[in-house]
């Protein structure tokens, strides 16, 4: 019996001891089966030792304050548990018997982590999104389509992604091979109210290379009160430094000194050649459509070129990725409504927004109330002053590394002013599509791919019985590029590209309208041209205060097709002595240059930086135009044999200081610019459907110098900014106003803009805007006198008169409604130009009609008091 219980008791025992040896190891094989817990490294060794038949040698400081995560082995090598046990660390083990012996290893490796950065619940993409390695104290932002790479030495560190406005994402990674994240950021419950003054990191004034850029959230121009409540995205831009207008009405930019056709404003990379709606009043650009807007006043990066002055780059949103979501908006002059969603659930997306502007039928209405109870008018009913917009843009996710886009835009005016002219009318539009291809090669390597299409077109009709025509004229534009970002390591960027760009311009083609009309037909020859451009630059960190940015961009334009090109007999160009006419295929004129461009930073500390730049910008398309106003019926004109291209040198120099945590955003800089072969027009200039309009143009230099200075708060209840610029801007013209220097029509002396959005509470919003501006330049009658019985005005030197300055103070109260399971609404109240102040736009003189001995000057403003109402949506 004892024998028995014996052999049964070492059975057992047997038979537990077997299973435990298969469970925890197969020393045999060299396999081995345990879980380590979280801890330091010195204790993870210790375990190891207990759970295999191994010791180890090292040196105390090798392993300090280096930890393990928690790891499970399953009949696993030794050489399979070290390399967990030490991935992530520059240690090195080395198996000698039963001895492993770790040192030091001093080669460093380097990887890569990358992918895109976008809003979680929507898919869209979050430009300038900031990606940082802690540890290492490196890190990168993501470009314009989201894409972000940065390349750090193999390790364990912490990494956050940030953006202002959304909830920052924090994650630890062993860093031992390339790492593809893709991140999704939460937008913060708070920020649903908040103004987006700027839309990057908060130190990045101080941190970036660039200066003269500055970018504007949508959310912040929404915010903006506007004219007839018509949010506007150029106009918001006029409240920046360094940015004017030249009137009231106008939704054109003069940017340091440039007039506003050397403003090269793209729309998803497309250009748009006229910007204005209800000539001038309002931009084309639907706020409900746009996802972000910056704006380069100068160090043009490389891979813009074409305009002189400035780049407006302005992107649509990609639309919804998850949702389908709405919002609509019904205004005083204007309603709008806007779907977007997925077309496949994170894989397909479209956006389609509209707008559409009833504003002739808005002002006949009130005329018509005002005549109802008694008050008088001038105007006349019978107008039709109307616009629309159309954006569509969709996006498709092939895979990871493959995504496509397509969007488009098309607008129309139609404008019928009795008030003005009732014999003529006029109607206008462009047409935008922009196909893009964005292509991951690698960790480092980015494409975007665009094939872009632009058109612009206008028709002016008389509508007499007489006469009866139509003048028409179009712009046709094809572009491909290709634009590559390489991202070599945290202190290296580069980004290279090429671009050929067709136009294809009909100056002016003029048709009778009816049987009766004596117009007859006639057109002026087409102009057609190529703008090959190629370019590279490069950002480099030489030190965490010394930044450099330099590139350059090849640029040439070739007049191509058939034509007739004359040679005059002076430079004035007054006398024909000859021609030479050019068949299809032929290059009539070929112009090249190069531009270089020069960004630099020193950093004084954490929130203080000194910057300086100096860039060339090279301009193959001029805008005639007897007009400040930007009218739809100014002709672009290529250059040729007699009229050379705009070139432009500037250079800047800016200081920049943070405050309390960046609450408090501040910034100096000047600028001096210098510009040739500016160009303007002869005294009584010929301008319609002249076939040899160069012999009315005139060309010389012109030059523009300031200091723009800027404070914004950016943090608490109260935010905004106020800005002040100081500037001069000249042009001298042979053959205009005596060859002596003479002012533009946009020199203002002195440029004071404010912004302040102030939350209330969580549902209502205070906002204002005040400007004050010395008065724009012009040319005025300075008196009269009579010669042979007629009343000949004399005029003052070329816009040698100042009208009166110019001030505005605009207030928009933002009432939201409370907040419902699947819809959000607001009401917008607001008065533009509160205490109706009448500012001149221009001045006229005309005879006296009871005196005709005499002449009397009058004065031209555009508003006074301009309450409005809209009613906003979102669902």
């Amino acid at each position: 019996m004892k024998k028995s219980i014996i052999i049964l008791m070492m059975g057992i025992f047997l038979s537990l001891g077997i299973q435990q040896t298969c469970f925890s190891s197969n020393k045999r094989a060299g396999k081995f089966s345990f879980a380590l817990k979280s801890s330091s490294l010195k204790d993870a060794l210790s375990e190891i030792s207990k759970q295999t038949t191994y010791t180890f040698s090292y040196k105390e400081s090798l392993i300090k304050d280096k930890t393990v995560d928690a790891i499970s082995f399953d009949q696993s090598s030794v050489s399979e548990i070290m390399k967990q046990v030490l991935r992530g660390t520059r240690i090195n083990y080395f198996v000698k018997g039963k001895i492993i012996i770790l040192s030091l290893r001093t080669e460093l490796s380097y990887y890569t982590i990358s992918g895109v950065i976008s809003e979680k619940g929507s898919g869209e993409s979050l430009i300038g999104a900031s990606l940082v390695c802690r540890q290492q104290m490196k890190g990168t932002v993501s470009n314009n389509f989201g894409f972000y790479s940065l390349t750090i030495p193999e390790g364990k560190y912490s990494f956050e992604a940030s953006f202002i406005g959304f909830e920052k994402y924090e994650k630890v990674l062993i860093f031992d091979k390339n790492i593809r994240l893709d991140i999704q950021l939460s937008s913060e419950a708070a920020s649903l109210n908040e103004v987006v003054v700027r839309a990057r990191k908060q130190t990045e004034n101080i941190d970036n290379v660039s200066m003269s850029t500055q970018e504007m959230g949508i959310e912040t121009i929404k915010s903006m009160p506007a004219l007839l409540g018509e949010t506007d995205v150029l106009k918001s831009l006029q409240m920046l430094p360094g940015v004017t207008s030249s009137g009231d009405a106008s939704a054109n930019l003069n940017v340091r000194g440039g007039s506003y056709d050397q403003n090269l404003i793209l729309l998803d990379d497309a250009p748009i050649y006229n910007p204005s709606h209800a000539l001038g009043f309002f931009s084309v650009f639907n706020p409900d459509a746009i996802k972000n807007v910056e704006i380069y006043k100068g160090g043009m990066p490389a891979q813009y070129g074409d305009r002189l002055s400035s780049v407006v780059d302005i992107r649509m949103k990609d639309g919804n990725m998850e949702e389908f979501h709405g919002a609509a908006s019904v205004g005083s002059i204007a309603s709008r409504i806007s779907l977007e969603g997925p077309i496949k659930k994170n894989k397909a997306s479209f956006i389609l927004s509209g707008r559409y502007s009833y504003a002739g039928n808005v002002a006949d209405n009130i005329v018509n109330l005002a005549k109802e109870v008694g008050l008088k008018s001038d105007y006349r009913e019978g107008n039709d002053v109307s616009f629309y917009d159309l954006n569509l843009k969709m996006n498709y996710k092939i895979n990871a590394n493959n995504r496509l886009f397509f969007s488009a835009y098309t607008g129309r005016d139609e404008f019928y002013f009795r008030l003005i002219d009732e014999k003529s009318s006029m109607d206008w539009g462009n047409v935008t599509s922009t196909l893009r291809w964005n292509h991951i090669f690698n960790e480092r390597l980015f494409s975007n791919t665009t094939l872009v299409y632009s058109n612009f077109d206008y028709s002016y009709y008389i509508k007499d019985d007489i006469r009866n025509f139509e003048w028409s004229s179009d712009l046709k534009e094809f572009d491909v590029k290709m634009d590559f970002d390489y991202f070599l390591n945290p202190l290296n960027r580069m980004k290279f590209g090429f671009s050929l760009n067709y136009h294809d311009i009909q100056p002016g083609k003029i048709a009778p309208r009816s049987a009766n009309s004596i117009t007859k037909p006639y057109s002026l020859d087409r102009n057609t041209s190529l703008e090959p451009a190629v370019y590279f630059s490069h950002n480099i960190d030489f030190s965490d205060q010394f930044s450099l940015q330099y590139g350059v961009r090849y640029s040439g334009f070739a007049n191509i097709g058939a034509g007739i090109v004359y040679d005059y007999a002076n430079e004035n160009r007054e006398k024909v002595i000859g021609s030479k006419t050019y068949n299809k295929g032929d290059v009539q004129s070929f112009f090249h240059g190069l531009e270089p461009r020069l960004n630099m930073r020193y950093k004084i500390s954490e929130n203080q930086s000194i910057k300086a730049s100096y860039s060339r910008t090279r301009q193959y398309l001029h805008l005639l135009s007897s007009s400040s106003l930007g009218l739809p019926t100014d002709v672009w004109y290529p250059v040729n044999k007699h009229i050379k291209p705009q070139v432009a040198d500037q250079i800047a120099l800016g200081y920049f200081h943070n405050f309390s945590d960046n609450k408090w955003v501040t910034s100096v800089e000047t600028y001096y610019k210098k510009m040739d072969n500016q160009i303007d027009f002869k005294d009584n200039a010929k301008l319609f459907l002249n076939s040899r309009v160069e012999q009315e143009i005139l060309s010389g230099i012109g030059w523009a110098y300031g200091a723009e200075f800027m404070i914004k708060k950016e943090k608490g209840r109260l935010k905004g900014w106020l800005s002040y610029t100081w500037s001069k801007t000249e042009r001298k013209i042979a053959g205009i106003n005596q060859g002596k220097a003479f002012p533009t029509r946009y020199d203002k002396r002195h440029d004071l803009s404010a912004f302040l959005n102030y939350k209330l509470n969580n549902r209502m919003t205070l906002s204002s805007n005040f400007v004050f501006s010395t008065g724009g330049a012009i040319t005025a009658a300075k008196g009269s006198y009579e010669y042979q019985g007629t009343l000949v005005n004399h005029y003052s030197e070329r816009n040698g008169y100042r009208l009166p300055n110019y001030h505005r103070l605009d207030l928009s109260l933002v009432l939201k409604g409370k907040q419902k399971k699947k819809f959000q609404t607001e009401w917008v109240f607001a008065i533009y130009n509160v205490y109706n102040r009448h500012n001149a736009f221009s001045i006229y003189t005309k005879q006296d009609e009871y005196d005709l001995k005499t002449n009397e000057s009058y004065m031209i403003y555009m508003f006074g008091a301009v309450p409005s109402v809209s009613f906003n949506i979102k669902f």
